[in-house]
């Protein structure tokens, strides 16, 4: 038997969009400094880097063939509520540039705010069974890139 807590819809959706919301800042902070990270997000941020086309659609596009994977061994639950997740992420990621911009951000301080809402949304917020890539604290910047701030 499993202690691990049942939420209520409510807190899924809190959940969801609050956490989705903090790793679409996460991207946003990560490619205003032209850094990059790992796993889906990561090949998402480069492939938008080179080719000028949206994260999101990267995003979105990248994790295409892993509900087949998610639907045959983790159910129609789990693969509904991923597929919501990454739709908002792609979405968020969309809008936030319209919202926030940056005039000067040090990559230095970038990373580790992007670093911080990513890892306090898997401590705190995405409830278990939202199956988005795991968020890692280190980023690169991306070679030949025209940093924001001072070089």
């Amino acid at each position: 038997m499993s202690d691990a807590k049942i939420h209520t819809p409510l807190e899924d959706a809190q959940g969801l969009l609050v956490g989705t919301a903090l790793v679409a800042l996460s991207v946003h902070l990560l490619h205003g400094a032209s850094l990059i990270t790992g796993q889906i997000a990561g090949l998402s941020l480069l492939l938008s880097y080179v080719s000028g086309w949206s994260f999101g659609a990267f995003f979105f596009a990248l994790n295409l063939p892993f509900y087949w994977l998610a639907l045959r061994r983790m159910g129609g639950a789990f693969t509904l509520k991923t597929f919501c997740a990454v739709g908002l992420m792609s979405l968020f990621t969309e809008l936030l540039p319209r919202l926030i911009t940056f005039e000067r951000l040090d990559p230095a301080a970038a990373a580790v705010m992007a670093g911080a809402p990513g890892c306090w949304r898997c401590s705190a917020t995405v409830p278990a069974w939202a199956g988005s890539a795991s968020w890692g604290c280190i980023c690169r910047t991306r070679p030949g890139s025209r940093r924001a701030g001072p070089s």
